[in-house]
Order: C-alpha cells, then structure tokens, then sequence
C-alpha cells in the first residue's frame, strides 16, 4: 500500500480582497481522491493550504521527512506559482504529480519548467491516481497508465468519464473550518465557451457532462443538513442542469418529499432558466443563481461562443428575480476588442442589478489559456476603454492595501459578507466616476 499526500497549495499574491471575495471551500476534487484511496487501504494525508497558510518551507519539511510515496498538488492559475515554489522545495524520494485545470492543459510545459515534477493527471483522477498508488512508484519511476502523462508516456491514452455513482460518500473530517458546506452533483459542461479553461480540461480526455443519480444526491444533502447541521449548501457544479432536466427535477422532489430543510445556491446558463423548472428548484430550496452573463455585448458574446444574446441573459434574471431567487451575475467586461460603448453598456446593466449581485473578477479581463501563466488582456483597440482598465486595475491594488488589516481578522462569514458588499459598492462608484 502507499503512503500519499495531497496538496491544495494557498493562492498566491498579496490580494486579500480576492481571499475575502472567495468563500473558504472544501477542495472537494482532492477529497474524492483522499476517500477512492482510503477505500482501497492506502495512507492518504490531506493538506488545504488555503486554510492552514503554511510557508513554502514549512509545508516542504513536513512533506520531505513524511515518508511518502506519492505527493499530490491540486493546481490551477491561482495558485500555480506558489505549487511550483512548493515543488521546487520537494527533495524525498516520493513520486510528485500535479493534476488540476492548468496542469491537465499544459503538461508538456509543466514538466519542461518544473523538473521535480513526475507526472500530471488529466481530467479526472480518481482511477489514475488509484492505479498509480497501487504501482507505489518511487521518483525514479514512470509507470505507463491511462491519464497520466510523464516525461517517458507524453501521449496516454485517456481515463474516460468516472462512474459518479461508484464514488464513495465523502467523511469530510474539516467541515467545520469552511464557510459553506459545498456538494458537487455533476461534472464537465455542455458548452465550449472560449474563456472557460474548465470545459476543455475534461474535454480533452474524453469527458463531457456526467451527474450523479437524483437519489445518491439527496442522501449527500440528508447527510449534511440531518448529521452536520447544514443549513444551506452550495451545490458547486459549473453545469447543475445538464443534459438530464429530469434529473433535477427527481432532486427536487427528493428534497421535499424528505423535508429537507436547507436553502442552497447553484450556477446555471440563462437558457436553463424555465419558469416551471426553477419555481420546483426554489420550492426545494433555490435561494440563489450564478448566471455567467459575461457581457450585454451581442458582438463580444459570439466571439466568447456563448451561444446566448444578451435580451436572453436579462429575461432570465427577470424570471428568477419575479421567482424571488437572488442572481449572481459573472461579468467579463475587459477584452482587447471592447469598445467604450459597449463597456458604458455593461456597466449600466450592473449598477441596475446592484454592484452586490456582480461577480468578483471585474478585473480580470478576458483571460488567455493558451499558456500556463494566463495572461489578461494587454492592449485595447480602444484607449478610452484602456484607461478605464489601467485605473480599475490601480484601484484593485489600493483596495488590497486598504482592508489588508480588515480582512485579517474576520472571524464570521456575516462579517466577511459585510465587507464584500462594501467592497463592491466602492468598485462600483469607482467605475461611475471613471465614466462620467
């Protein structure tokens, strides 16, 4: 049997406004990998770095002298720096693999720049990272498996779609250090939207929508609201509706036929949003929906391959608003080819919906995943939408620097939603009085 150890590394940069804006999550990819590998007899230590906030030096001792065969990092472009730090510092005998959105897309440049890197898994892990424990490799060892690629294996054939119903129900011995117990009901996306990273990192090994069945999904909320006190959970699916509205619709019923009490938030494309299908959601509990409006451009929507209009976007928000179900809007306002009108335009719907209700990286721009390191956007065809973007940026950076201290020492998920929406009030005044 191996000894394992899987890592979620801290996001990097000072940004505590990013840190306050993202809930404190259980990292539910790791604990279903933590869970197949205990159920076989493995040895499996959990390490969210996120929460626990160790230095790379620290973290690095405690993985070197533990003995292990396998360490694991769960990566992605928030924390890709400080995994590679902690990688680098990594001097046992234990086989390092990477796995996640970033490295599944980039594992040749992975393992071109980060040398005490073994292997990375692609898509989902559960039976690679199972075959490859039962293997117990050492760091001068390439087992040849399905999902995993190596400096020896750079081609393999991929893993296929998990079997979502054969997963083991998850202990989760942390619960209580997170701010919102989370449940994931399904896997991949219907869609290819051009700035989605998380679509193409399962496409690519042969994976598109799967859900877990409508009853095993009840008993994960029966268990968490009759055994851990939940009262509301955030079902953390980028797709919750799928291909199957059916079964949703059996998870509705579900809910209620079991009297679960629980409020619970999931995100949702627009044109899933039909009045009779989301009335059955909120009577099961539906208090809130991430929408990924992204822009109330029509010209920008296409280039993203959104395959909605904006007169689509706002009709749903009316039905969920007219539901009494709260809307999260995502926004993607900066791109290279975004025109002053059009920014005008997305600003104006967001100050409408409420700067409350927007998503929280106004910032960001239009990212490209064609590398590693993502990039955003460097260069405007218009420069009165460049100048907006330049002092937004600088804006970001002051308000990072501002609640430094503030966001050290919240304690309550009220104070920290205090604080989100005072935050998001300033940007939004901020971008008014650049426009204006």
């Amino acid at each position: 049997m191996s000894r394992v150890a899987l890592v979620f590394e801290r996001f990097g940069g000072f940004q505590p406004v990013l840190e306050v804006l993202t809930q404190r999550v259980e990292k539910l990819g790791i604990e279903y990998l933590r869970e197949v590998l205990e159920s076989e007899g493995h040895e499996v230590f959990l390490i969210d770095n996120e929460l626990e906030r160790r230095d790379a030096d620290s973290l690095a001792s405690t993985l070197n002298e533990g003995g292990f065969d396998i360490v694991g990092l769960s990566v992605n472009s928030g924390n890709l720096n400080t995994s590679g730090e902690l990688t680098a510092k990594l001097n046992s005998d234990a086989f390092v693999l990477w796995g996640g959105v970033s490295p599944s897309l980039h594992a040749t440049e992975v393992l071109e720049s980060h040398t005490r890197v073994d292997g990375i898994v692609l898509g989902e892990g559960e039976v690679t990272l199972s075959k490859l424990a039962e293997a117990a490799p050492g760091r001068d060892t390439s087992p040849e498996l399905a999902g995993l690629v190596t400096r020896e294996y750079e081609h393999p054939d991929p893993s296929g779609p998990i079997d979502l119903d054969s997963l083991p129900r998850l202990g989760r011995p942390g619960l209580a250090s997170y701010d919102v117990p989370t449940l994931s009901t399904s896997r991949g996306c219907r869609f290819a939207c051009s700035y989605c990273a998380e679509s193409r990192f399962l496409r690519q090994s042969g994976v598109r929508w799967h859900g877990r069945s409508a009853d095993l999904v009840v008993g994960d909320l029966a268990d968490l609201v009759r055994d851990r006190g939940a009262r509301s959970v955030w079902i953390v699916d980028g797709d919750f509706i799928g291909t199957d509205p059916d079964r949703v619709n059996d998870i509705c019923s579900g809910i209620l036929n079991e009297n679960l009490d629980l409020a619970f938030e999931i995100d949702a494309r627009a044109d899933d949003v039909d009045e009779g299908l989301f009335s059955l959601l909120r009577d099961a509990g539906l208090r809130r929906v991430f929408i990924g409006v992204e822009t109330m451009s029509e010209r920008l929507l296409r280039q993203m391959k959104k395959g909605i209009k904006p007169n689509r976007m706002r009709e749903a928000i009316a039905t969920l608003q007219g539901l009494g179900i709260n809307v999260t809007a995502g926004m993607i306002i900066f791109q290279e080819t975004t025109r002053y009108e059009e920014l005008l335009e997305d600003i104006a719907f967001m100050d409408e919906l409420g700067w409350e209700n927007v998503g929280s990286h106004l910032f960001l721009g239009m990212k490209d995943y064609t590398s590693l390191s993502t990039s955003t956007p460097s260069q405007f065809d218009d420069d009165r939408v460049e100048r907006v973007y330049r002092e937004a940026r600088e804006l970001e950076k002051r308000l990072n620097w501002c609640y430094a201290d503030r966001v050290s020492n919240l304690r309550s998920v009220a104070e920290r939603t205090q604080l989100i929406h005072e935050i998001s009030n300033a940007i939004g005044n901020h971008f008014t009085s650049l426009l204006h």
